[in-house]
């Protein structure tokens, strides 16, 4: 045995550090990856300012806009690094006693990291793979830190990483985008759907994206895959909560959505960025409170939540293959989206995307057993193993 546990694995934890898969975290998983979708999907023709409707906004794009910043923002991409973190814990639990957990999670990371790197500069720019790679990372050394140290330290990440947000938004407060605005416009009128010139800007903005990563994108998430590893330790997560907790997790919502609200009120970059964070406090809450629950209440066994459970396990493939899919339809149908689309456009489409996923994944995984990305993620970190076992 290399390392003595730093995780509970003893109770309701025994069944989520075996050696299979638990079907329900596989489930939320599949939703936060159809969820990002949805939530990406306005960004790839303009990553700078997404969807841009035409204004007065119509009743459908008001609706969903409305639905979108109180309900939808922040949760997807909050579940799915709660579920990230839980990942990381969880395969630690499952290799301490076989080898040194911190240099075999550092390789599978590292391996991680270059599928983030490449899909950001040749595919999407708001790839979400870098920010999880990078927090992983800086996280394995502090995982034997005292449990309340490590509350500490996750809080003063997410602070700081919050507020670095607030400032370069404060500093930069640039008005929002208009619809008529004349070099929108002239964007619209240049955009031909030319393969290059659209990898050109991409990777523009993938580089602007890692400069808002290290600056304060990364430190808030390092600071909330703490906070997870925390309340892990703890046992918190399957406790039943003291109702002052959860009391604390309504309030945080309540005062998360009333932040988020004031763009509606006031636009303004600064607003914009505020209601960015609010959300990312009200997603990482709300994914707590879906995890808690389902040490209460598991998923019910039926047609579609296997098919969830199937996304969950090839979520990497799904992730990666969303943008590729967009890419090729901007490439063909990029100007006709940017004038003609809606938000309500942007949900049949997602929706069309997510009836695929629920059907391929299921269907793929009976001839394999798992997806291709997740096969090549495990091949180049086995290859790379060797390599280091046989120096």
């Amino acid at each position: 045995m290399f390392a003595s546990s730093l995780f509970q694995s003893s109770g309701p934890y025994h069944a989520l550090v075996g050696e299979g898969r638990r079907p329900d975290l596989d489930i939320l998983r599949g939703i936060a990856i159809l969820g990002i979708f949805f939530l990406n999907a306005p960004y790839f023709i303009d990553f700078a300012n997404g969807y841009v409707p035409p204004l007065p906004l119509s009743e459908g794009d008001a609706i969903l806009t409305r639905l979108s910043d109180i309900a939808l923002e922040g949760r997807f991409r909050g579940l799915f690094l709660v579920l990230f973190a839980l990942g990381l814990v969880i395969q630690w639990q499952r290799c301490y006693e076989h080898e040194a957990p911190i240099p075999k999670l550092q390789r599978r990371l590292l391996v991680l990291l270059g599928f983030g790197f490449a899909h950001s500069l040749f595919i999407w720019a708001g790839d979400i793979l870098i920010g999880y790679a990078i927090a992983g990372l800086l996280a394995l050394p502090m995982l034997a830190n005292p449990r309340n140290k490590l509350t500490l330290q996750g809080i003063a990440f997410l602070v700081f990483g919050s507020a670095m947000l607030l400032v370069l938004a404060a500093l930069s407060n640039e008005p929002q985008v208009q619809f008529t605005d004349s070099h929108y416009q002239a964007y619209l009128a240049q955009f031909d759907g030319n393969f290059w010139r659209t990898r050109g800007a991409n990777a523009g903005n993938s580089a602007l994206m890692l400069l808002a990563l290290m600056l304060a994108i990364l430190w808030q998430q390092l600071g909330m895959v703490l906070l997870v590893v925390a309340a892990w330790r703890s046992g918190w997560l399957v406790r039943p909560w003291p109702l002052v907790h959860t009391l604390a997790l309504i309030s945080a919502l309540l005062g998360c959505a009333y932040l988020s609200s004031r763009q509606w009120h006031d636009v303004s970059a600064f607003n914009d960025v505020l209601a960015l964070v609010a959300n990312s406090f009200s997603g990482f809450c709300t994914a707590l409170i879906a995890v808690h629950l389902l040490y209460l209440w598991s998923f019910a066994d039926n047609v579609l939540t296997r098919a969830l459970a199937s996304v969950g396990k090839m979520s990497l493939s799904c992730y990666l293959s969303q943008s590729l899919f967009m890419v090729v339809l901007i490439h063909f149908f990029g100007s006709e989206m940017a004038t003609e689309f809606q938000l309500q456009d942007y949900l049949l489409l997602s929706a069309f995307v997510s009836a695929v996923s629920l059907i391929i994944c299921p269907l793929y995984l009976r001839a394999f057993k798992q997806g291709p990305a997740e096969w090549l993620w495990r091949h180049w970190y086995r290859d790379k193993n060797k390599k280091i076992n046989t120096n």
